[in-house]
């Protein structure tokens, strides 16, 4: 029996579409999974657009830190008094949304499933109409979470093995 992150990674190898009883499972562990708190790199302009705002960071903050920097302060998807908690919750309900497509691919040659799901984040500066969540099999954590204006914005050149499952 596969666990479901060996599930992701066997569709992601055949290109096979899943059931809706798989993905059912996938949506389901998903939605338990926390987001990456690895030290990344913070870039210099992020740092300079925080500093802007009297936001001093060190050159390296938890994946975590940086994805909701850049979401509230340089793409201002998110509104400022975001915490980390609910951002997360926000790409959990993300992720379980009723008409959520789900799609799975390698990203510059590492295998992932993403959810793009209607945003229900509106009362921000610039929001968008789908929130997109991307799973790591490999890591067991989410990696990332956006808003995005549709599918094609997000999947460019560098996804390979690209299957819409729903």
């Amino acid at each position: 029996m596969l666990t479901v992150d060996e599930l992701i990674l066997e569709l992601i190898e055949t290109s096979r579409q899943a059931s809706m009883e798989e993905l059912a499972v996938i949506i389901m562990h998903v939605v338990h999974a926390p987001f990456a708190t690895y030290l990344s790199r913070v870039p210099i302009e992020l740092r300079q657009l925080l500093a802007q705002r009297g936001i001093v960071v060190p050159a390296r903050l938890s994946s975590l830190q940086r994805h909701l920097f850049k979401r509230i302060y340089d793409e201002e998807q998110w509104p400022t008094d975001t915490t980390a908690d609910q951002y997360i919750a926000d790409l959990h309900q993300a992720i379980v949304h009723p008409i959520v497509q789900i799609w799975t691919y390698r990203y510059l040659g590492q295998p992932f499933v993403g959810f793009l799901a209607p945003s229900h984040v509106q009362n921000a500066t610039r929001p968008e109409r789908y929130i997109f969540v991307s799973y790591s099999p490999v890591y067991k954590t989410l990696t990332t979470g956006y808003q995005a204006s549709n599918a094609q914005s997000i999947f460019t050149i560098e996804y390979t093995d690209l299957v819409r499952h729903q």
